[in-house]
């Protein structure tokens, strides 16, 4: 692991890529799978002679600007590569664009101008400490203007034959070094693999291997792949289900702990011992960033080899999905891990490799949460339309994603940037619906019959349907009457304590309140935050009621809580004002302010749509 990585063969074609930079600031390095382009880029980056002080990676249109280690200190709206080659001006800057392949030229044109300096003179006009490579597998049409440098094979005999040595552990015959030459051409990919598993097989079969790849030239590469599937299938040292699985791990690195999550079952021993297979046969290396910690980045051309040739690939792309979906929930909180973890997802949906219309869905649904719930500034629009176009593709299908995707329109429409509650109720009660038909069917539902009621009752309170959204709660309530844990219970307790606080009826607002509290207090998900809320609450009561002493020692109680000092400062402005207001006659009526709206559905979403 984090074995220094040797390109052979290269020295040429690095010298005359850092002449190309070093004149024309910007080039366009293209060439077929396995050529190792990014590893060339890598290593003239890292190895030689390059005085580099910063390297950032542009690696997808949609998230690939947020997602990058080297610039980490940068993480904030503004921080395109253009922003930080003015923020360092001073300093050695490269920029590699990468993994762009699934969009057409001139869009890809289109969203990169917005960050980098690409036409003519702007890139006359680059810093000449700038420079920027572009790794693309074919020539990219809208930069006719910047130098194109094609990365065939290795192509001496002598380069060849030491590509080959480098991964052999066993000796060749003269005979059976030219074979192995002329089968993998140079290739440096299909040369590390070869080699690698000559190294697993027995001497004698060597020759017979060799003579067998040669007779089927044309596809040797895909069947030395399968001879590995098909070797180490039954092997402890080698699971095909965690490649089958792992594969489509491609386009981007992943953290070693995902996979430990994603397979819990697995001990992590074995895990250990995959990846370290893995990273032997070429599939992906394994950066060791610190003791626990260990980044997997996976070699695409490789990886994607091996999603060609594995058996029933539309059954572990979908399992790969629902695990990516249940570790993003996992992840929430790690707004980084997320995007990370992400830009699998979205890479899949743009190279139409999705395999059939339920994937296609998935990967929609994933999209639309990405959206909403990871990106720093929400764009609540594109996650309903992404949400809206997975709708046709899973109707009548009878997945539990079905009800999962028509849970999440409805959920966005009741929010407050788009606001059609109406729409939002009926979409509510269809998966309510559809809930209790797969729950007959299947003998359990797909989602918490109370999640789905505190949407309908949200919406019932955005639209000032008061009695209506009291029923729905008290419903809840009954529902979880055995087990008061629940978040729903808690949920909707806190809903209506603001509902009857507003209508004035301040006894049965103190009535839910106390509930809440207890709730509160024993349940892990409500933190102080929330319990504040609910102290606060009943303090007004106690003092719309003439009950002051009590009001007084509440607010004292809220003086001790440990939460953050501003929000004690706040609570106790608000009760000033609260107390001054109410010397005077004053009438109330029933309002959902759109705070406390804001509160709860956040809460709501966070805690119980997530799946």
């Amino acid at each position: 692991m984090n074995k220094e990585e040797k390109i052979i063969g290269r020295e040429k074609e690095i010298e005359e890529i850092q002449s190309i930079l070093n004149r024309d600031k910007c080039i366009v390095i293209h060439g077929e799978d396995g050529t190792g382009k990014s590893s060339l880029v890598r290593y003239y980056y890292e190895k030689y002679n390059c005085t580099y002080k910063y390297m950032y990676e542009f690696t997808d249109l949609e998230l690939g600007w947020m997602c990058n280690d080297q610039f980490y200190s940068f993480q904030q709206p503004e921080a395109s590569p253009g922003y930080i080659m003015k923020k360092c001006v001073g300093d050695k800057v490269l920029v590699v664009v990468r993994n762009i392949t699934h969009h057409s030229d001139a869009e890809i044109y289109e969203v990169l101008s917005k960050k980098l300096p690409l036409d003519k003179d702007s890139i006359q006009s680059m810093n000449s400490n700038h420079h920027i490579i572009i790794i693309r597998s074919q020539e990219f049409r809208e930069l006719e203007h910047v130098t194109h440098y094609l990365l065939g094979n290795v192509r001496s005999d002598d380069d060849c034959t030491l590509l080959l040595k480098e991964y052999l552990e066993v000796d060749l015959t003269d005979a059976q070094m030219e074979m192995a030459k002329k089968i993998t051409q140079g290739n440096p990919v299909f040369s590390k693999m070869l080699a690698r598993y000559m190294n697993t097989i027995k001497k004698d079969t060597v020759g017979y291997l060799l003579e067998k790849l040669q007779s089927h030239q044309e596809v040797s590469q895909n069947e030395l792949i399968r001879l590995i599937l098909s070797h180490f299938q039954t092997d402890k040292d080698f699971n095909l289900e965690l490649i089958s699985y792992c594969c489509w791990f491609g386009p981007y690195f992943c953290n070693f702990k995902w996979l430990f999550k994603m397979f819990p079952n697995e001990k992590l021993d074995e895990l250990k011992v995959f990846s370290n297979t893995m990273e032997y046969f070429g599939l992906w290396r394994q950066i060791k960033i610190t003791e626990n910690s260990i980044k997997i980045e996976p070699y695409r051309s490789s990886v994607k080899k091996v999603r060609e040739q594995i058996d029933n690939p539309d059954v572990y792309f979908k399992m790969c999905l629902k695990m990516i979906s249940a570790l993003r929930a996992e992840l929430y909180e790690f707004q980084y891990e997320c995007l990370l973890l992400s830009r699998h997802v979205f890479y899949y949906l743009r190279s139409n490799e999705y395999r059939d219309n339920l994937n296609k869905a998935v990967i929609l649904f994933i999209g639309s949460k990405v959206f909403d719930e990871v990106l720093e500034e929400p764009d609540v629009n594109t996650s309903l339309q992404w949400i809206e176009e997975a709708l046709p593709l899973i109707k009548g299908t009878g997945d539990d994603h079905e009800l999962l995707i028509l849970l999440r329109i409805g959920e966005l429409k009741s929010k407050p940037d788009i606001a059609k509650y109406q729409e939002s109720l009926e979409h509510f009660r269809q998966v309510e619906h559809l809930n209790k038909i797969y729950e007959e069917k299947h003998k359990d539902p797909v989602i918490e019959p109370s999640s789905i009621l505190l949407g309908i009752a949200l919406c019932y309170g955005c639209m000032n349907r008061v009695e209506e959204s009291i029923e729905i709660h008290k419903q809840i309530l009954q529902l979880n009457a055995d087990n008061e844990q629940a978040p729903p219970y808690g949920i909707s307790l806190t809903f209506l304590s603001d509902i009857y606080y507003n209508l004035r009826n301040y006894r049965e607002c103190l009535y839910y309140t106390t509930l809440g509290i207890k709730f509160a207090q024993n349940c892990e998900l409500h933190d102080n935050v929330v319990m504040s809320r609910l102290i606060y609450t009943s303090a007004k009561c106690h003092y719309q009621l003439g009950n002051y002493e009590k009001s007084n020692q509440l607010i004292e109680k809220i003086k001790n809580m440990d939460i953050d000092s501003d929000k004690i400062d706040m609570y106790l402005n608000m009760y000033d004002n609260f107390v001054r207001r109410s010397k005077k006659p004053n009438l109330l009526k029933y309002i959902v302010t759109s705070s406390i709206v804001l509160t709860i559905a956040s809460f709501i979403v966070y805690k119980y749509f997530k799946k």
